[in-house]
């Protein structure tokens, strides 16, 4: 196989691979590795509260959620931090509306980088009825310390239910 990277050097010598210099090309051997992921273990299966002064180190699970019932006001909920490290992502999102329809609202289940650029993993635009399960599963490599969740939910009016549920695993695989 052969495969066009930036970063020939590192994935050669993780591969055992070798690089020709002159044309820019990488071979890689043509055999087929069996791997298992072993992430830490997960210490409880209560959802864990968690801390915003205090970033997570291991495998946790943890859930963010939003009721509106009538008449409220945008906001974002913050969720936990993540340490440097190889993190891989499992769980799901829904998303449940009736009301009225305004097509510039939008919920959102999102990824925060230290300098504050957005990573939207989840989200929908609100309309009525609207009953939305979104899967997640995503693995991160994060080199930075500040990277956190954060669940963002639009105004409602009189006369509008608005549910929103994230339940996520965070497996620390390194």
């Amino acid at each position: 196989m052969k495969q066009v990277t930036s970063q020939r050097l590192a994935l050669a010598r993780a591969i055992g691979a070798e690089v020709f210099g002159t044309d820019g090309r990488l071979d890689i051997p043509a055999t087929t590795t069996p791997t298992i992921e072993f992430p830490n273990r997960l210490k409880s299966a209560t959802v864990q509260a968690f801390a915003l002064a205090s970033p997570e180190t291991d495998t946790f699970a943890f859930n963010l959620s939003y009721l509106g019932l009538g008449a409220a006001g945008a906001g974002t909920q913050a969720g936990p931090f993540l340490t440097p490290g190889l993190w891989k992502l499992t769980g799901y999102a829904s998303i449940q509306f009736t009301g009225t329809q305004t097509p510039g609202n939008e919920v959102a289940f999102r990824l925060n980088d230290p300098i504050g650029t957005i990573w939207t993993i989840a989200r929908s635009r609100i309309y009525t009825p609207l009953q939305l399960v979104i899967p997640i599963a995503l693995t991160l490599s994060i080199t930075e310390p500040g990277w956190n969740f954060s669940l963002a939910n639009p105004a409602t009016v009189v006369g509008d239910a608005l549910t929103v549920f994230v339940a996520l695993l965070a497996n620390r695989l390194l």
